[in-house]
């Protein structure tokens, strides 16, 4: 986000504003002021203004709302598309006060004001001398707003209270204000600048049984300058002076880490913050970050008894209190406490707890056959020795049956090779998530049974040719059937109807075919009438997002008065039905009516029911407006020109009818119900380029599956009463797990979710320091990936889609890249050698509750909304349980839909290279880079820090590794800054485990000798894999290369992995020569006199 930005929070229920009333004359205390504080509300909408200067400012105050009020935070990245939310630091501004805005608000309260003034008769003046006598001289003769708080003359008319807004010369962090009002403006109330979410209330107060005392509250002052030029801002130094001004823990303003505050323990004389607040907090941070279960309350002690003992302190002054603070009893106390704190966060666990019995590949391959053909027996499609036996007519009850398998498992080849006869007498529908996958399944099942009929079912406007070789629609129709479809027509009644393409086209053949055979096909056609055509359907993976609809209205559309025409024949014009216009006005009053009361928020079952809506009033509205919405097609002929169709929709007066009926539909569903809430609506205000910010209503709800034949689902991720909710006869789950396989080795970061906020870069949103943050740490796992890469063939990395953007370019080519949320399906990996995932989805609390609510909208039981809280779980360590904390959702329903978007998400996606299939000669590295904890074997924990390898690390990890400082830092400018870094960087210490692994790197390359123009000869090892051309690579990062002792082959040498392999076994510069003996493929070089030996460790300078 920009930093000229400032954030609106309009709460979606409550005020936030001051209420005040006068008391009355018959009370004791008549004549005085009584004032009710803003409410504190959980949830919000949010909008973004940009202000150039003061008056934009003032146009804001000036059309703010009651319910509104202003934060120095954006709103997160991967929050942004989410409505409502709750104003905390997971989705607004940053941690430690790190938003950097080029504006300042100042809340300024209680100052005595001198005599001769009368802020009910000079506002400015008073403001002038405020700013003039109590704030530093950079403020001075500067443009402001000004607008006095809403107690303001109340309880003490002799003091100042107000607030000042200021425009900045550059972006400061509401820290650095912070700090600087402390040590330069004491008498700013620093409060909201504690935190980038801290509110700051500008909405006007209100004043019951009275009226305002100061009618003009706010105001601009024109200045000479428009902005405040600040002084560099050194916070260490400003913390002295807060300190020196008995300011105490100003000290600890904005500092949360562990460690810092343990750095801030001493004398306070010695400028230290003291001992207990400083000892408390960061014991609660370290609490905070930690999982209680993981929580070593020994080597904790341990660490604070240390930060203690070596802390500055005043002898003799501060001698007396050590002991305590070093005692059990005071840290075991403060520990206590701080677990406590913690634990008021935990909410109930409502995620169902699968006990994890792993099974052998070979049982769990097994276990799978015998739960498709326990399905096809009870569906009475088995063609068995006892003949076949069919049941006429439609089922009694729905047959359904669920299959909660590994990926990998093998369900799909499973169920084609028992379907591989039975195709010829029956009609089975295959759904699948995605397009791209039909073709790869038809293919496999003709594989199978090379006779059976098979075919694939498309939409009409995909490209892709029928299976006859036809398009789907031809060109000189698709236009015109994309407008029909646009204004919610039927392409088939209205169009195809008189199409000369009719029978010829794809889709019109496909909508003709009834016939028996394996009919693979997107899972949307499960909601559409041709499913009732199968003889038994497949839902292969997750499918119950394709039965969710939505659809949105402006709430000012209710208050206007809709035509509603009669009846009429093509081309003629019958005039307007008046009664039913009339019945939809009084029908639209009604439901207008309810979200006035209700506003901010969405109206109760109640409240409609209040206003006299019943389930008959929505139902006839809803019959209205299907009338309004369907008198487009009297106005269309078929064959009317694309032209002439355009003209047609864009002059129709009814384009939202469709919309209303939508709405009035979900209510006509839910109002008899017995609970409160009204599921699936939202409303917000939107701002509209250039006119006034517009209320909006959106509506989610979900549609049934059409056809009642025997179902099959196959979802690794299966949750029942979502299932459920869809096929409510679901009658058999077979779980099957099955342990990774003895080729695979799992390792999983357990102190960091890696959340979109982390490692996902939004160049256009993100403030300057934010984004830069966001791509430094988005390259540490760049890093991660080239180490993990190094001398593998092939390796993955699946990550947020721009993360994945972010650090493509950096990215050895053995490295193949994937984003959440398109994997599935997906089969480039199951060859990989190691993989990582990074991150995790997670959507925001609203995301989730109105998706729960559209699943559920027309149940009985109430969706209750409410924030993520944290539950007890565990990491799988090699089969045994190490207690951990996770995120979740304290409504069973809302939780079991996060948990299909967060772990269900990674376990589809662990499961791509197919790690149950994997044996010690095809073996697999896994690391998980996110802390949610999985119902999968660990076999190791792990963290961030641990991962990241250093510079010296990831140059090793490269396709050339270079010896010459100078050279490393021109061709590795993303590890290096300039040749001193380099030399720095092998300075630094490295672990043995690091020496370990750069010999291990460094065994896999070949040593080569090169020379730049006017430079000495020096080495390089390169991983031929990476680079087949070493001069090349050389000459285009460093210049000219005169000279290179390695000649590259043509490319079709190393399609061998055989060479590749022979070289890497042969890394000393003899081994080439023998090399090109035994491979006459490669051009031969002269013998090299030099005596042999291994690479020395790299020598730089």
């Amino acid at each position: 986000m920009g930093t000229r930005t400032i954030t609106i929070l309009s709460a979606t229920t409550g005020l936030m504003t001051k209420t005040s009333t006068r008391v009355q004359k018959n009370h004791s205390e008549a004549g005085q002021w009584i004032t009710a504080k803003p409410q504190m509300p959980k949830y919000f909408n949010h909008r973004q203004r940009t202000v150039s200067s003061v008056y934009d400012f003032a146009d804001i105050v000036q059309g703010i709302d009651l319910r509104e009020a202003i934060i120095r935070g954006d709103v997160h990245d991967d929050c942004r598309d989410e409505k409502i939310l709750p104003r905390r630091l997971e989705f607004f501004g940053e941690t430690n006060g790190g938003t950097k805005k080029e504006w300042v608000w100042l809340d300024i309260d209680g100052v005595p004001f001198p005599e001769f003034m009368d802020p009910a008769e000079d506002i400015e003046e008073c403001v002038e001398w405020l700013i003039t006598e109590h704030l530093p001289a950079e403020f001075h003769d500067v443009s402001c707003h000004y607008q006095l708080s809403g107690t303001h003359g109340l309880a003490d008319p002799t003091v100042l209270k107000v607030h000042l807004f200021f425009m900045l010369d550059r972006p400061v962090s509401t820290k650095s204000l912070k700090v600087y009002c402390q040590a330069n403006a004491p008498v700013v109330d620093a409060s909201p600048l504690n935190s980038d979410n801290n509110a700051c209330y500008i909405a006007p107060p209100i004043f019951e049984n009275a009226t305002d005392p100061f009618p003009r509250r706010t105001g601009v002052m024109d200045r000479e300058f428009d902005h405040v030029t600040l002084p560099d801002i050194d916070v260490t130094e400003l913390r002295v002076i807060a300190r020196e001004q008995g300011l105490g823990s100003g000290l600890m303003l904005g500092v949360t880490g562990f460690e810092d505050l343990l750095n801030l323990i001493g004398s306070k004389d010695e400028g230290r913050a003291g001992w207990h607040e400083p000892i408390r907090n960061a014991v609660m941070a370290y609490i905070r970050k930690t999982s209680l279960q993981l929580v070593d309350d020994e080597a904790l002690k341990e660490r604070v008894r240390e930060a203690i003992i070596n802390a500055p302190r005043k002898a003799g002054k501060d001698d007396r209190d050590i002991e305590r603070y070093l005692s059990d009893q005071y840290l075991d106390s403060s520990i206590k406490g701080a677990r406590e704190r913690k634990r008021k966060g935990f909410i109930s666990d409502h995620t169902p707890v699968s006990s994890y019995a792993p099974v052998s590949l070979k049982d769990g391959e097994r276990m799978c056959a015998e739960a498709v053909a326990a399905f096809l027996k009870d569906a009475d499609i088995d063609l068995s020795e006892a003949g076949l036996d069919v049941i006429e007519g439609d089922l009694a009850e729905q047959i359904v049956h669920a299959i909660m398998a590994e990926t990998g498992i093998g369900k799909t080849e499973i169920i084609l090779t028992l379907l591989s006869e039975r195709p010829k007498l029956f009609r089975f529908h295959y759904y699948i998530e995605q397009h791209r996958l039909a073709d790869e399944i038809r293919e496999r099942f003709r594989k199978i049974s090379p006779r059976a009929p098979v075919r694939i079912h498309r939409g009409r406007s995909r490209d892709e040719l029928a299976d006859d070789g036809m398009p789907m629609c031809f060109e000189d129709m698709r236009q015109k059937a994309d407008l029909y479809e646009k204004a919610n027509i039927s392409v088939r009644e209205h169009l195809c109807v008189t199409c000369e393409h009719k029978g010829i086209c794809g889709w019109s053949r496909q909508h003709e075919d009834k016939g028996p055979g394996l009919v693979i096909m997107p899972q949307q056609y499960a909601f559409e009438e041709s499913a009732k055509r199968a003889d038994a359907q497949i839902f292969d993976e997750s499918f119950y997002q394709a039965g969710i609809r939505q659809t949105k209205i402006s709430l000012a559309s209710l208050m206007s008065n809709p035509d509603v025409p009669k009846q009429k024949g093509k081309g003629l014009n019958l005039g307007t039905d008046t009664d039913s216009q009339a019945d939809l006005s009084h029908y639209r009053s009604m439901l207008m009516s309810a979200f006035i009361k209700s506003n901010p928020k969405v109206p109760t079952l109640q409240q409609l029911r209040d206003e006299g809506i019943t389930a008959e009033v929505a139902r006839e509205a809803r019959m209205i407006e299907y009338k309004r919405a369907n008198s487009i097609t009297d106005l269309l002929s078929p064959d009317a020109s694309t032209e002439e169709a355009k003209a047609v929709f864009s002059s129709f007066r009814h384009k939202d009818a469709r919309q209303h009926a939508a709405v009035w539909k979900s209510i006509e569903e839910q109002i008899d119900l017995d609970r409160e809430q009204l599921h699936g609506f939202r409303r917000w205000t939107e701002d509209v380029d250039g006119q006034e910010p517009v209320q909006q209503v959106m509506v989610r709800w979900s549609v049934m599956p059409k056809s009642n034949a025997p179902t099959l689902i196959l979802d690794a991720t299966l949750d029942e009463r979502i299932t459920r909710r869809f096929f409510p006869t679901l009658s058999e789950v077979t779980r099957i797990a099955v342990e990774p396989g003895e080729g695979v080795r799992i390792r999983q970061v357990t102190d960091h979710s890696l959340a979109k906020n982390f490692i996902a870069p939004d160049p256009e949103r993100d403030a300057p320091a934010k984004a830069t943050q966001k791509v430094n740490n988005a390259k540490k796992l760049g890093r991660i990936a080239e180490v993990m890469a190094a001398g593998k063939r092939k390796t993955g990395l699946i990550t947020y889609k721009d993360t994945e953007s972010a650090i493509a370019d950096l990215l050895p080519a053995n490295i193949l890249t994937g984003h959440f949320n398109a994997t599935r399906g997906l089969d480039q990996w199951s060859d990989a050698e190691a993989m990582i995932f990074a991150g995790r989805t997670q959507p925001g609390e609203d995301s989730m509750e109105l998706l729960a609510e559209a699943l559920f909208y027309n149940d009985a039981v109430e969706i209750t909304r409410g924030e993520y809280g944290t539950v007890t779980r565990s990491y799988l360590v090699k089969g045994n349980p190490v207690g951990t904390e996770a995120t979740a959702h304290p409504d069973p329903i809302v939780e079991a839909v996060r948990w299909q978007c967060c772990e269900g998400e990674l376990i589809q996606n662990i499961g791509r290279p197919r790690p149950i299939r994997r044996g010690k000669d095809n073996p697999l590295e896994i690391l998980i880079a996110t802390d949610v904890p999985l119902p999968i074997r660990i076999d190791e924990l792990t963290t961030w820090d641990e991962e990241v390898p250093s510079r010296h690390v990831a140059h090793n990890a490269r396709g050339v590794v270079l010896s010459n400082a100078a050279d490393i830092a021109k061709a590795y400018p993303d590890l290096y800054k300039n040749e001193q870094a380099v030399k720095d960087g092998k300075r630094d210490e490295i672990s043995p485990d690091e020496e370990a692994e750069i010999e291990a790197l460094r065994g896999q390359r070949i040593e080569i000798k090169y020379r730049l123009e006017g430079k000495r000869t020096t080495k390089a090892w390169i991983d031929l894999q990476q680079v087949r051309d070493p001069k090349a690579w050389l000459e285009e990062r460093l210049g000219e290369v005169v000279f290179c002792d390695f000649i590259p082959e043509p490319e079709d040498i190393w399609a061998d992995t055989e060479v590749i392999d022979e070289v890497r076994r042969r890394r000393h510069r003899k081994g080439i020569i023998d090399f090109v003996i035994d491979f006459p493929g490669l051009a031969a070089q002269p013998p090299d006199p030099r005596p042999e030996h291994p690479p020395p460790e790299i020598a730089v300078g």
